[in-house]
């Protein structure tokens, strides 16, 4: 068994981490494509590759289909030859591929109902009911999509790409939407807008074939991917920091992690960087994507806990959607012990779902003094999502067995 630490891994279980959002909420990414035929298949495709570490027997190998991309040449370099194998052959593993299929359906929907909501807040004069919504939180996800989205252009994956450009242009929305309230610095929000037009720039040009042509093209793009994974690495200390800490405007967090950052890129560059650290340097975008996908609840639940009256603004169905789509990718990262998949749409299940709920059941209307969420409602949806959690463990569990015994 192996510990994921590949982007293409990650992504499937990033859905679940676009951050909560407000009446009418968006997440912070539409990480799948649609259900479809044609959109199944790349989804079958990234399911597998997904496969973090399989069941032992069946040893037939589903590799990554990018041996030639930037992430698995650095990876050879380091030396790390893991093997990927399919994971047994069931009908409960033939269900877990149709839940993922499934789950892409309350993803799609995650973002609308945040947008209109604050469009509706917007045109009537209201942009302080757009107050309670983390733009942090939502830059925080922005910038996980950013990642994988590099990496998946690097292996020239169209439709990956696209699941997380849409990603992207959601969180961007829902910031300028903020940004247009008044509620975030604009300085950042001039950075970023520049950032993701130079995203956009650069990766057209990938897809195009217009970066293959000659050594300094080539260098192009990969500089670009060490700024975002320098971004990146940056920008998960002070996320925390700004979470934990509001009142205080240091950038000592992210000024640390970054030189450190540099400082690993200027020793790989002058061929200094030792053979293990590279190897770890050359994950280190997959862990920030990790990271950020896994703290983007974070602040909003802050926000949720310290100030009830932005609760509010909270919508319930964003919240059940996001606590769907991730529960429906459980019992496949179960199935394929894909832990890093698996880590991430249990937190995404309980920390975008659950604690939210949790957070308006506690919570009351300043108003009415009533709670934002009935206590029935609330011990129902509880019942339901531990209910899944012991389904889905009792049919993995069983369907091992009768795997083993066959």
């Amino acid at each position: 068994m192996r510990l994921v630490d590949s982007v293409e891994e990650l992504t499937l279980h990033s859905a679940a981490c676009s951050p909560v959002r407000r009446k009418g909420s968006l997440p912070t990414r539409a990480r799948f494509p649609a259900v479809g035929a044609a959109l199944r298949r790349p989804l079958v495709a990234l399911t597998r590759a997904g496969s973090a570490s399989e069941y032992s027997g069946d040893a037939a190998g589903s590799g990554s289909s990018g041996d030639a991309s930037v992430a698995a040449s650095q990876l050879a370099q380091a030396g790390e030859r893991t093997a990927s194998h399919q994971p047994p052959r069931s009908d409960w593993g033939e269900l877990t591929t149709r839940l993922v299929a499934v789950s892409t359906l309350p993803f799609l929907f995650l973002f609308l109902p945040q947008l209109l909501k604050n469009h509706a807040n917007l045109a009537a004069g209201r942009p302080d009911a757009l107050a309670g919504l983390s733009w942090l939180g939502y830059l925080t996800g922005l910038g996980g999509n950013s990642l994988l989205l590099s990496y998946f252009a690097t292996k020239l994956e169209g439709n990956a790409v696209v699941v997380q450009a849409l990603g992207i242009a959601s969180s961007f929305a829902v910031l300028t939407q903020i940004r247009a309230a008044g509620h975030m610095p604009r300085l950042v929000y001039a950075a970023l807008a520049a950032l993701v037009g130079l995203q956009a720039i650069l990766t057209g040009l990938k897809l195009s074939g217009r970066l293959e042509g000659g050594k300094r093209r080539q260098q192009l793009w990969g500089a670009w991917q060490k700024l975002l994974g320098l971004a990146g690495l940056a920008g998960v200390p002070q996320v925390l920091w700004a979470t934990f800490r509001p009142a205080s405007s240091s950038l000592l967090p992210g000024q640390l992690t970054l030189a450190a950052g540099c400082a690993a890129v200027a020793a790989e560059a002058a061929g200094r960087l030792p053979t293990r650290l590279r190897g770890a340097w050359a994950a280190t975008s997959a862990w920030t994507a990790t990271a950020l996908f896994m703290l983007q609840p974070v602040s909003q639940l802050v926000v949720n806990f310290t100030d009830p009256a932005s609760l509010q603004g909270l919508s319930l169905a964003t919240i059940l959607l996001a606590a769907a789509g991730n529960a429906l990718m459980v019992p496949r990262a179960l199935w394929t012990r894909d832990w890093i998949w698996l880590t991430g749409s249990l937190w995404g299940s309980l920390f975008f779902g659950w604690a939210q709920l949790l957070s308006m059941f506690l919570g009351r209307s300043p108003a009415t003094g009533a709670r934002f969420l009935p206590g029935p409602l609330f011990a129902a949806l509880t019942a339901l999502l531990l209910g899944w959690f012991g389904l889905t463990f009792a049919m993995t569990a069983r369907a091992r067995r009768k795997v083993a015994t066959a």
